[in-house]
């Protein structure tokens, strides 16, 4: 026991300075005016400096004037007595941009508890995380394959544009599509070539809209078209809406060379017409996808009278 350490005794300046250099984060802290008081060998090494060229300087030292800015409107949060955690992206040489998570805590007077006398500051790089949380996030609302959003991510869209529908009073739509014969596509020259088709679809659907206007893929071969701010009147939104749908329906109606220089697969499409939120998306899209299919019908019946 006598060899054993007192712990009342604390760890002194120097053990403290050690402990911090082997932590694997940048850890800082600034005076009041946001100027460096100390950084770990790790935040050093970010900046390429000694801790004595760090002293008294400030981040418009060592990053562009924006990221500058930003790191200085945290600091203030800080110094207003704030505790903070917020992402800043920078850009590192070569154009490569990093995100970094960063942790601030105001830093206290010893002799007045209620003066901040500076900030502490702890930065992780969590570039790797995000782009993981990025790659998550597009697998939750992107199809795999066209790129398109999916059905969770259209209907999140559509409930948005309910809302702005609603404040604007303008009319929006869907376009409910369905590819014909698309089973025979897939049957005739496999499904490899049926990918290739889909993709080939949802660039030419996303050709004839606007960028506003949002393309989705739902499944299988059915895709569906939102647009926003079309007319206040009703019978003018519906006619802008057939113009789209057919010139959607032309697009498709032309041959894919990739595939077949001489193949052509028409679709069938249904349109909903609503404004605000009287509806919901269910209906909305039910009443798409019903007019889709009357029109596959007549299609069908159209090719058997031929």
């Amino acid at each position: 026991m006598a060899n054993k350490r007192d712990i009342r005794s604390g760890v002194n300046a120097e053990q403290l300075r050690l402990a911090l250099d082997h932590v694997q984060a940048y850890v800082f802290m600034k005076d009041a005016q946001s100027r460096y008081l100390y950084a770990n060998k790790k935040m050093l090494a970010f900046f390429g400096c000694s801790e004595a060229e760090l002293i008294g300087k400030n981040d418009a030292a060592f990053f562009p004037p924006a990221t500058a800015a930003k790191l200085r409107q945290i600091d203030q949060k800080a110094l207003h007595g704030k505790a903070t955690q917020e992402e800043v992206v920078i850009e590192r040489e070569g154009g490569v941009k990093e995100v970094y998570l960063e942790l601030k805590s105001p830093v206290y007077a010893d002799e007045n508890p209620d003066e901040v006398v500076g900030v502490l500051g702890i930065s992780t790089n969590i570039t790797h995380q995000k782009h993981l949380e990025n790659l998550l996030i597009a697998a939750a609302t992107q199809d795999a394959l066209t790129g398109l959003p999916n059905r969770r991510q259209l209907l999140e869209r559509l409930e948005m544009a309910q809302k702005r529908s609603q404040r604007s009073k303008t009319h929006c739509a869907v376009i409910f599509l369905d590819l014909d014969c698309f089973k025979q596509l897939n049957d005739c020259y496999g499904h490899g070539v049926g990918d290739t088709y889909l993709i080939e679809v949802a660039q030419r659907i996303r050709n004839e809209v606007r960028d506003l206007d949002s393309v989705t893929r739902i499944g299988g071969d059915e895709f569906v078209v939102l647009l926003e701010g079309l007319s206040c009147d009703r019978s003018q939104a519906r006619n802008s809406v057939k113009r789209v749908a057919q010139k959607i329906i032309n697009a498709l109606d032309q041959p894919f060379p990739d595939i077949d220089p001489q193949y052509t697969l028409a679709a069938s499409a249904g349109c909903s017409l609503f404004i605000g939120t009287q509806r919901s998306c269910g209906e909305i899209l039910a009443e798409a996808d019903e007019r889709m299919y009357n029109d596959k019908r007549k299609r069908a019946a159209s090719r058997l009278s031929a």
